[in-house]
């Protein structure tokens, strides 16, 4: 497998976007943002993902760590692409999460909420955005979005779906559009954007890796190139 699969592949300081190939490099850039300041913890997390990545790593932390030192753990195979978000809790740079992941038992993400799509979440800001009478559990969310403590983050396998045959295929041109027109709503309110681009996106067939990246690329709000190979490069397992 490539290296270049692992690492960065563009940063975008301004709008505070940042892309790469293997998902566990997220918590790098979370862990960054909040030793510069740019992003105040305790968090809330919005993952769009076709898989939850809420296993358990081979490290543990019990208090913020250095960027660097998470990107060690990286390069040692430590951390890796579903492996990365209950350390982002343990370190207190996240209090709640929101997934948007394919509905299936792999994705079972107790005590928090799989919303499934973002449009569900855009549906339910709009109506908060109203004043329309939400329950708790989603009043809360919103409340949480608008006040712009917020990780979004997104893995371009999320694009897609499971055949007759169990074989993951690109969803529909329109619904893609659509998720990811509610993906720039949320956005809005992003203090940091990090896009996984899943290099083995659907079982390593190349043609729909490319597809997916030009299509999120063309729809998304923010102008990010996610052609290019990595700043960095990195050994784990993805």
């Amino acid at each position: 497998m490539e290296l270049f699969r692992y690492g960065i592949i563009n940063e975008n300081e301004n709008q505070h976007i940042f892309a790469f190939g293997s998902h566990q490099y997220a918590l790098y850039y979370w862990t960054k943002a909040v030793w510069e300041r740019k992003l105040i913890p305790p968090s809330l997390l919005i993952h769009i993902d076709h898989h939850a990545d809420f296993l358990t790593p081979k490290c543990a932390f019990d208090r913020l760590v250095a960027p660097k030192e998470i990107e060690t753990n990286i390069k040692k195979g430590q951390l890796s692409c579903d492996t990365f978000i209950r350390p982002a809790i343990s370190m207190g740079i996240i209090h709640d999460i929101a997934f948007c992941c394919y509905p299936c038992p792999k994705n079972d993400v107790p005590n928090f909420t799989n919303y499934e799509s973002p449009i569900g979440i855009v549906d339910r800001l709009q109506s908060y955005l109203q004043s329309a009478h939400l329950c708790d559990k989603d009043s809360q969310l919103c409340g949480n979005i608008v006040s712009r403590n917020l990780i979004l983050d997104i893995d371009l396998d999320f694009f897609l779906e499971p055949d007759e045959k169990g074989y993951l295929i690109p969803k529909n041109q329109s619904v893609v559009r659509n998720e990811i027109a509610a993906i720039n709503e949320l956005q809005k309110y992003s203090s940091i954007t990090t896009i996984a681009t899943s290099p083995n996106i659907g079982n390593n067939q190349k043609g729909y890796q490319q597809s997916i990246r030009e299509t999120f690329c063309e729809h998304f709000a923010a102008k990010i190139d996610l052609s290019r190979q990595p700043i960095t490069e990195a050994i784990g397992h993805f």
